[in-house]
């Protein structure tokens, strides 16, 4: 059941995982990093003897550590001798390179099952030292991350829009794992913040943060207020999903984004939500009989549905749910839902309060399970 749970919290990560490590930083590639700094614009470092230094690390990898591994490890576990941007620059190509072995995040993560939990803090250490952080679901490490090293260098060597780029990778995987993911958000918070912080002061930078900028962005809004028999309140990520694993959250993350970046877009659709959030009420078994979703659009498919549902949010417009299920003839229909209501005649309200930006905004009931009504 442990690892049915876990499986189940991976396969939340795996989109956001995908889009940070195949994504760019700011300044040269990683190939183009490595391959112009090999050829000589920066000192040769003695080589270091990472495997006595690394000795978890070491264990798990065997025989098989990646090229990588040796160049990165000269840099990272002697900062006193990286004195050059280019430097640093490589080091972080050659993190980002590693991170992209096939093969090699998922063997340690299955390896680490075995570690004790003192053996497992000295790993996350020595990964830390190579820049990667630890992601990790019910105390059990499940996949790699990007992570600040050689932090001093970085800020004092590197140009402005690189460091920013690191730091926007460090916090946006900080925010990962843990058995509820979405119960503390200031990591993703922050990342946000230098995200917007990025794009104002570099809009020419190369870091490619897009892609994760919108995955957050879509997480943020996605959010319900739920009530429980005795009128207790929770709120949950997503539309209609009530169970607390793993969808529970605070309400703290959402006016804090709303407070901290008013005028961004992200801030801006979140006060929109929080204005008018979803709610469902659900019996003492934590279910609910039906609600009622004002749809705005619909796809085939959920994938199809969530980017019909990302272009609303990048026109301003808070459509805060996808919500899958199937009609009276069987048939599967992905819905962009605005938001959910615990009662009819809120939700007629809302559509009609819409229909300037929703001309074809309607109101379906919704069961438990997304069968659609009526």
């Amino acid at each position: 059941m442990l690892r049915m749970k876990i499986s189940l919290a991976i396969v939340m990560l795996t989109a956001a995982l995908a889009t940070s490590q195949m994504s760019c930083q700011s300044g040269p590639t990683g190939g183009q990093a490595a391959d112009s700094l090999a050829a000589g614009g920066t000192p040769e470092l003695p080589a270091v003897d990472w495997r006595s230094k690394l000795a978890t690390l070491s264990t798990l990898l065997g025989q098989s550590a990646p090229a990588q591994l040796q160049p990165l490890a000269d840099l990272a576990l002697q900062p006193a001798l990286v004195v050059e941007a280019g430097q640093v620059e490589q080091a972080y190509a050659l993190r980002d390179q590693l991170l992209e072995v096939e093969g090699f995040a998922q063997g340690l993560t299955d390896k680490a099952y075995e570690l004790e939990q003192t053996e497992l803090e000295r790993l996350d250490q020595e990964l830390g030292q190579l820049g990667l952080a630890g992601i990790y679901v019910e105390g059990m490490l499940v996949d790699l991350g990007k992570k600040l090293f050689l932090a001093q260098q970085l800020e004092q060597l590197c140009a402005k829009d690189f460091a920013l780029c690191q730091r926007f990778w460090t916090a946006y995987h900080a925010g990962m794992g843990s058995e509820y993911p979405f119960a503390d958000m200031s990591e993703h918070i922050r990342a946000l913040k230098l995200a917007e912080q990025l794009r104002a002061e570099f809009p020419e930078s190369d870091c490619q943060l897009d892609e994760a900028y919108d995955q957050m962005l879509s997480t943020f809004v996605d959010f319900h207020k739920q009530i429980d028999a005795s009128g207790e309140v929770s709120w949950l990520h997503s539309g209609i999903y009530t169970d607390f694993w793993p969808n529970l959250s605070d309400l703290d993350n959402y006016q804090g984004l709303a407070e901290q970046l008013p005028e961004s877009l992200p801030g801006r659709l979140v006060a929109q939500v929080l204005a008018d959030p979803s709610v469902i009420r659900v019996d003492a078994e934590g279910t609910f009989a039906r609600c009622h979703a004002v749809v705005v659009d619909q796809a085939a498919d959920y994938m199809e549905a969530e980017r019909k549902r990302m272009e609303y949010l990048r026109q301003g417009k808070a459509v805060a749910h996808v919500v899958v299920g199937q009609d009276g003839q069987g048939q599967e229909q992905a819905l962009c839902v605005y938001r959910v209501y615990d009662a009819p005649d809120k939700a007629q309200a809302t559509a009609r309060a819409i229909v300037a930006d929703f001309p074809q905004a309607r109101v379906v009931a919704l069961a438990p399970d997304g069968s659609i009504l009526d």
